[in-house]
């Protein structure tokens, strides 16, 4: 997984998977994305979205591109304070 640009990540788990968002904020660090990059527990959910203020849409992309995910992923978030 290589990153094209550093920035920190929030990655919240809604799996129900014990550990699910550390390991990938892990894979995110060891890809070369900010060690800043932090967890949390989500909402439940059966889909991944990434969710990111308009100003940073080639940093999501990044992220999305380092997680494999479709760009249907992506998601503005409709207010900045609620992500990044």
């Amino acid at each position: 997984m290589a990153a094209v640009v550093v920035v920190g990540v929030q990655v919240e788990n809604g799996t129900g998977i014990d550990g699910r968002a550390a390991q990938v904020a892990q894979a995110l660090k060891d890809g070369g994305f900010s060690q800043d990059t932090s967890t949390g527990n989500g909402t439940p959910s059966t889909t991944t979205l990434l969710t990111y203020p308009s100003a940073r849409k080639p940093q999501a992309q990044a992220v999305a591109k380092a997680l494999g995910l479709p760009s249907s992923a992506l998601i503005r978030a409709a207010a900045p304070a609620s992500c990044w």
